[in-house]
């Protein structure tokens, strides 16, 4: 078959229906992602004969950290596509390698992705990518009393429904200055939002049917955000709430509450609270005891009891591949001062990754391999192999250290390379 070049219109034509087949959006939503978000640099696909056969989607995103300067690049990986006749073919997996390269070659620290059953969990795994960024879940159902765990009784919040606040009454830039300043788990990479992407996020709220509400002081500042959608099953949930403290978090979710009582249409009105902080445990509230399985059965006494699991419940939410180590590890000293290690890498497709990757005294270097003689480097090997903070490994085995998931912390306790979870929300999924 003959290759034949395609326009960028043309690229952008066949992708936006190739999407449309494979995730069958709606045509709204298909057009908010291209409108803002397609660039040909960051697009890679198949076609055969002018026919698109197979694509992906890179968004880059800027991700830091609270009390650091350091930031890095991410592309986020979305809409990976393949017609069902050039399925099994080893298309895609080309299509990622070729995004990893590109990656590399534009100093992106990493790609990550959101996969959406285990059965592509596995599939990326065998691409190189490590689960990274993990979600619990609050369920609480349809009459639990919110009011109970209010401490102060007496606080004053003003709290905003739907989008004609953000027109009227709240500022786009001081929802996005909320979101950045408060949307962070210590040491860890979080997306830095923009005004653009404000803008998507609440357009996608509105098309999906959402919920946002704000909270706002006397002085007319926000101090709490919660963005709420209706699942498939026609329960509610929430991806993302951020409030100044619990109590401005329980009086958001009382006011959802109320709202979506008198909406019509639901089957259930169970409110799923999404978390993806790596710490959060996870919490289900429910009298009827024998609908849980056995895992969540034991300790449930009475109704509105909590019941708390183990990190462990967590789901995986994204996965994630290093193409730059260096700007990756940059990043984990300025988070990390203290900690100290030495990392050999010796084999891997990008050059740069290969080679010593030293942290000390808060400051980060590296020695490429071919600096090394054989007798140099085998001597290396056994000094790092007695040095319990010396470490030979792959990029992949670094990636899962960094992003190891946070159910037992005695772990970090022998481990010296710290742990730095990636935490996203409000994304195209």
């Amino acid at each position: 078959m003959e290759n034949i070049m395609l326009s960028s219109q043309e690229i952008r034509t066949q992708m936006m229906q190739l999407w449309k087949d494979t995730f069958h959006d709606s045509d709204d939503y298909i057009n908010l992602i291209f409108n803002n978000y397609f660039d040909i640099n960051l697009v890679e696909y198949e076609e055969r004969d002018g026919k698109l056969i197979a694509a992906m989607l890179a968004i880059p995103y800027t991700f830091y950290a609270l009390d650091s300067d350091k930031t890095v690049k991410g592309l986020y990986l979305c809409g990976l596509s393949t017609l069902p006749e050039y399925r099994s073919m080893g298309l895609m997996s080309k299509l990622i390698e070729n995004i990893n390269k590109h990656a590399y070659n534009d100093n992106y620290a990493f790609t990550f992705l959101i996969p959406a059953n285990v059965g592509l969990q596995r599939y990326y795994e065998d691409r190189n990518y490590i689960k990274s960024c993990f979600k619990s879940e609050n369920i609480y159902i349809e009459d639990y009393d919110f009011n109970k765990l209010i401490t102060d009784k007496n606080i004053n919040v003003e709290i905003l429904l739907g989008s004609d606040c953000f027109i009227n009454r709240v500022a786009l830039s001081d929802i996005v200055t909320y979101l950045n300043t408060r949307n962070t788990v210590a040491d860890s990479f979080d997306i830095y939002r923009t005004e653009e992407d404000a803008k998507v996020i609440l357009e996608e709220n509105s098309m999906a049917g959402g919920t946002v509400l704000v909270a706002l002081n006397n002085a007319k500042n926000i101090i709490g955000l919660l963005f709420s959608t209706i699942n498939s099953d026609s329960k509610v949930s929430v991806q993302k709430l951020v409030a100044d403290s619990s109590d401005i978090k329980y009086l958001l979710l009382q006011k959802l509450q109320s709202y979506i009582h008198d909406k019509d249409g639901l089957k259930s009105k169970e409110i799923i609270v999404q978390s993806e902080s790596a710490d959060d445990i996870k919490q289900i509230y429910s009298p009827y005891v024998n609908e849980f399985s056995d895992e969540f059965s034991e300790g449930v006494i009475t109704e509105h009891d909590e019941v708390y699991n183990p990190l462990s419940a967590q789901k995986v939410f994204a996965m994630s591949r290093i193409c730059k180590l260096s700007e990756v590890l940059i990043f984990a000293t300025a988070l990390c001062p203290a900690r100290e290690y030495s990392i050999l890498v010796k084999e891997d497709d990008f050059a740069e990754n290969r080679g010593l990757h030293v942290c000390k005294d808060g400051k980060y270097s590296y020695t490429p391999l071919d600096s090394f003689t054989t007798e140099e480097l085998t001597s290396l090997e056994k000094k790092l192999a007695e040095d319990l903070n010396g470490y030979v490994l792959s990029v992949r085995g670094v990636s899962e250290l960094l992003w190891r998931h946070g159910s037992d912390p005695l772990v970090d306790d022998v481990i010296s390379i710290p742990r730095l979870p990636l935490n996203i929300s409000l994304m195209l999924e």
